[in-house]
């Protein structure tokens, strides 16, 4: 019997936890899972979208796992932020690089109005003529996007080589908000 339970040990140690639904993953993971909430889950890359929190709200991205029907989630990647405005519509746009992963943008609206789209550009600061647009789909006033090819390695030279703007639609096409 102890080595029956020796061995169980040492299966869980050498695979981690998994989970049934990707939240009890999620909040394995942080202790104030009452306050946590998936928002948005894009399972191509398996990448997704959570706050946290009551009051002033973090919304995190990060990166889980799922295999033969049980997920796994670790706090590696995760990229937290909170974030308001003084004025218009709090609009949060970040661009970052994983691995296994590869760039990302991500972000979300703080609205009552139902956001579809966003549209990312970024602009070569160098050579204003090159341009990367990227479309991305939203839900729940939330997006995580790909651009079609790989423009950067390290987020700080991201900023240092592109400028970087975003529009919000609503379904009908119409601005709600830019960034």
């Amino acid at each position: 019997m102890r080595y029956l339970l020796l061995f169980i040990s040492i299966v869980i140690l050498l695979t981690g936890c998994s989970y049934n639904t990707l939240t009890e993953a999620v909040h394995s993971k942080h202790k104030n899972n009452d306050t946590v909430k998936i928002g948005y889950v894009e399972n191509k890359k398996q990448t997704l979208i959570f706050t946290e929190g009551k009051k002033d709200k973090q919304y995190v991205f990060s990166t889980f796992q799922k295999k033969n029907g049980k997920f796994n989630y670790s706090t590696k990647y995760e990229d937290g932020v909170t974030f308001d405005s003084e004025t218009g519509i709090p609009f949060l746009i970040r661009t970052i690089n994983v691995e296994n992963v590869g760039n990302v943008i991500w972000g979300a609206l703080k609205t009552d109005k139902k956001i579809t789209k966003v549209t990312v550009i970024y602009k070569n600061i160098k050579s204003p003529n090159e341009q990367i647009k990227v479309d991305i789909p939203v839900k729940n006033n939330m997006f995580i996007g790909y651009p079609d090819k790989s423009f950067f390695e390290k987020e700080t030279t991201v900023y240092q080589d592109w400028d970087m703007s975003g529009t919000a639609y609503d379904e009908n096409g119409n601005v709600i908000a830019k960034y």
